[in-house]
């Protein structure tokens, strides 16, 4: 029975990849291969994602180890293999056994509301392997991750809000919280905090109290910069009862 290797895949067209295959006249069940995928970025921050690609082995036995990277790149266009791997950047190795699964790389130190594209690349037994390349956009300057510890008339606000030292000094951070609609502004509470005392990853908590029993509420974090108002996703919440 002969093997034989598919001409070298870096540039591959479909949005898996293949190692390599056995021919005999044999039916597809007895081809030989490796399957590489792309799977969607998620834990996505304003300042970091999780990168994925999906590993497959049909009736292959080599055993050892394989090399996972990631390219990836910003831009504000959408990117093809050619232009990631031209002008993005590259993760470390990850140097994994030869079996099947999701494997993952966290991206940290990137730029709030940017877009990003990412594309894995494998390397078993000599051979180099890429997909297809995926997009995903990190949050805006600030988001609203959790509400917790709620009683009949208090609340905690789980909050980040990524920005440089420059902006620090001309910007206000703070929460607002209201049981209509933010566009009803006469209804909206509005409480900022130090910016100075934002840690580097941005992230703070606000205490809201003085809430009104067994009511719902919708809250948000926002950033004021530069004269524009960035407000973060809503999350709502309903006090207990007293």
């Amino acid at each position: 029975m002969k093997k034989y290797l598919l001409p070298f895949l870096m540039m591959a067209v479909l949005p898996f990849a293949f190692l390599s295959c056995k021919k005999d006249n044999k039916s597809s069940e007895d081809y030989s291969y490796v399957y590489l995928n792309t799977l969607s970025a998620d834990e996505i921050t304003p300042i970091s994602g999780k990168l994925w690609a999906e590993v497959k082995f049909h009736n292959f036995t080599a055993s050892g180890t394989m090399g996972l990277k990631f390219y990836y790149c910003q831009s504000d266009t959408p990117v093809d293999r050619y232009d990631i791997v031209d002008l993005g950047e590259v993760t470390a190795v990850q140097t994994l056994d030869i079996k099947d699964g999701n494997y993952s790389f966290v991206l940290e130190g990137l730029q709030p509301g940017k877009d990003y594209y990412f594309m894995p690349h494998l390397s078993v037994m000599g051979v180099s392997l890429v997909s297809e390349v995926k997009h995903f956009k990190t949050q805006d300057f600030c988001v609203t991750l959790e509400v917790k510890n709620v009683t009949a008339n208090s609340a905690t606000v789980d909050a980040m809000a990524v920005l440089s030292a420059e902006q620090k000094a001309g910007a206000s951070v703070g929460i607002q919280w209201t049981t209509t609609d933010f566009d009803d502004l006469a209804n909206v509470h509005r409480e900022y905090i130090d910016v100075s005392t934002l840690p580097a990853d941005g992230s703070f908590h606000y205490d809201l109290s003085g809430l009104d029993a067994n009511k719902q509420y919708w809250v948000r974090a926002f950033v004021s910069l530069d004269g524009d108002f960035h407000p973060a996703n809503k999350k709502d919440f309903k006090t207990l009862s007293e």
